[in-house]
């Protein structure tokens, strides 16, 4: 089925049992979409408003929406992909309010495709319990000024999560935004924006929890809001007064990204021991304990044991993470 051009559509639109595509380019549908069961196709494609639910039903369906935004999705209530293992593809897609699209065991964000969070995504259904969101290098998740996440439908279960885009807490210019993944998380060369302000123990930052699972491999990310008042030096934390020298041999606080320098959040799991086997703790803001790279390929903590293989450049713990604390 096709629906396109003026089309108008004052009911809803249910379609029988069986391997059914429905593709809206234009028009406008009053009504529901409900494609009812077998392996389903929906596509929504450059145009066109729905203003009732869309349900793929069950079993394997996969849903493709392309070059929309938000004048187009905003009077959707929900995209929910039913029973069985379903797909669906967000492609050159700028729109808000994931909470509608549910029961989804794959989405992908490709071609400049933005998510921006106001709520918690979850991933599959009462069947499959979890799912897998993949983020191209073009796409980007904004969770500035709200408590964004995203979980699986089983509690027990953990999510998947790819990324090679932006995961930006930066817009909104405040610190203080929380964004929590439960699951594992695989960074490919992504970027992670956040906010913080460097001061007491009690300071304001934007916190990436990763709950469970610790990430496959670091990402670049970048601090904004630096206010130099605290450093830390040889493990502890004191006021950084105008006599206070911040040699390298010193003292390694958070400083800015230099060119050809790359930095990442040294992320733990919750509970247990790091890789070194040392005891973790929750760090508040950022642990200053950070590791310093020697200059010949290999890094050193601060108390001169190697950090965990595949690192690169200075680490800091995040907020309401663990952090090692260099004791067995």
């Amino acid at each position: 089925m096709l629906i396109s051009g003026t089309a108008y559509i004052g009911g809803n639109i249910s379609v029988s049992g069986g391997d059914d595509s429905l593709t809206l380019t234009d028009g406008t549908v009053r009504g529901q979409v409900l494609m009812s069961t077998g392996n389903d196709t929906f596509n929504w494609r450059g145009g066109g408003i729905i203003y009732g639910a869309i349900d793929l039903g069950p079993d394997d369906d996969v849903a493709t929406l392309a070059n929309l935004n938000q004048s187009h999705l905003g009077a959707l209530p929900s995209l929910t992909g039913g029973s069985g293992s379903d797909r669906l593809q967000l492609d050159n897609v700028k729109t808000t309010g994931v909470a509608r699209f549910s029961a989804w065991e794959s989405i992908s964000l490709v071609r400049d495709s933005q998510l921006t969070f106001d709520g918690a995504l979850v991933l599959g259904d009462a069947g499959t319990g979890t799912g897998t969101l993949d983020i191209d290098a073009s796409s980007a998740l904004f969770a500035s000024g709200s408590t964004g996440a995203i979980r699986a439908f089983d509690p027990a279960a953990l999510v998947t999560v790819t990324h090679a885009g932006r995961i930006d807490l930066d817009s909104n210019g405040s610190a203080g935004d929380v964004f929590t993944i439960a699951g594992n998380y695989t960074g490919n060369n992504g970027a992670l924006y956040l906010n913080t302000v460097l001061a007491g123990d009690g300071a304001a930052s934007d916190r990436q929890v990763h709950v469970q699972r610790q990430r496959q491999r670091p990402d670049r990310h970048r601090r904004v809001q630096r206010r130099w008042r605290w450093c830390g030096h040889r493990g502890r934390r004191h006021p950084a007064g105008p006599g206070h020298q911040r040699r390298a041999h010193q003292c390694h606080g958070v400083r800015p990204v230099q060119p050809g320098v790359r930095r990442c959040l040294r992320v733990f799991p919750v509970q247990g021991r790091c890789q070194r086997g040392h005891q973790r703790q929750l760090v508040p803001a950022f642990d200053l304990r950070q590791c310093a790279d020697t200059g010949t390929g290999a890094e050193r903590h601060d108390d001169g044991t190697a950090p965990a293989t595949g690192s690169i450049g200075r680490h800091a713990a995040a907020v309401a993470a663990t952090a090692c604390t260099g004791r067995a």
